[in-house]
């Protein structure tokens, strides 16, 4: 993972009529402040996020050696790893990171004799046969006839609009059978290098709410709603890494239920 450099905050002179700062507690376990500033900014959201990256310091979440980022392989070639990382993503909603590597060991067995997962081995596929390879693990993933629909039109897609690539505009990844905005933010980042957002899934949503990151008005309930109100003030080079920063805590220490954020 890329390492984590949080930007240096502006010099400011102590305000002796700021409140007091919140501590983490039972009922407010990672110390949120309870509304942002009046610049929409959350006034402890360098403190907050430094606790984060302390307590991901190990990188030893199953993000970290599952997530889809990880999921391609560059030795398949440029753009076989794209196609790759684009069908972990579209197998990734709802399902568990173990989940969805083992369907995609599950691909790769099933097309061995003609190639590595790429486009021209996975567009022939029949959808039936598709769908009992992405439902034959251990671990299944959500919504295999959904999913493998969605692969096999997003084979189309590709073949035909596309020229048989991965397309690097966000706007054209979103067209794409299966991918969503997240997935799309994530594909930008993993195989293009480009971060134009931040891709929130139900872990960052969660902690961003419990945080207060999500503004004044207090939570919200989609993941897009985050994206544009955290995007708003969060400085953009730490857009990429958020992601996979909160993902991770929220596996580890920030459940859904008895959450243990202050550990």
């Amino acid at each position: 993972p890329m390492g984590w450099a949080l930007p240096p905050p502006p010099p400011a002179a102590p305000d002796p009529t700021a409140p007091a700062p919140t501590h983490p507690s039972p009922s407010n376990p990672v110390g949120a402040a309870a509304r942002p500033s009046p610049a929409g900014v959350p006034p402890r959201w360098r403190e907050q996020l430094g606790a984060i990256e302390q307590a991901r310091a190990g990188r030893d979440a199953p993000v970290d050696f599952l997530g889809c980022h990880t999921l391609g392989r560059a030795a398949d070639g440029d753009e076989a790893y794209r196609f790759q990382t684009v069908l972990a993503l579209i197998l990734a909603a709802r399902s568990s990171d173990v989940a969805v590597a083992d369907a995609m060991q599950r691909l790769r067995l099933l097309v061995a004799d003609d190639g590595p997962v790429c486009l021209e081995t996975v567009e022939v596929l029949d959808e039936t046969l598709l769908m009992a390879a992405l439902t034959g693990g251990p671990v299944a993933i959500a919504y295999p006839p959904s999913k493998a629909r969605y692969i096999l039109g997003t084979c189309a897609v590709l073949r035909h609009k596309h020229h048989g690539r991965v397309p690097a505009a966000l706007d054209e990844l979103q067209k794409l059978p299966g991918v969503g905005p997240k997935a799309a933010h994530l594909v930008l980042q993993a195989v293009w290098g480009r971060a134009e957002g931040i891709a929130v899934d139900t872990h960052a949503l969660r902690i961003c709410n419990r945080l207060g990151w999500t503004g004044p008005s207090g939570p919200v309930k989609s993941a897009e709603a985050a994206r544009r109100r955290v995007q708003a003030w969060l400085p953009r080079q730490l857009w990429a890494e958020l992601n996979p920063l909160l993902v991770g805590f929220g596996q580890q220490r920030c459940f859904v239920v008895e959450p243990r954020c202050g550990d």
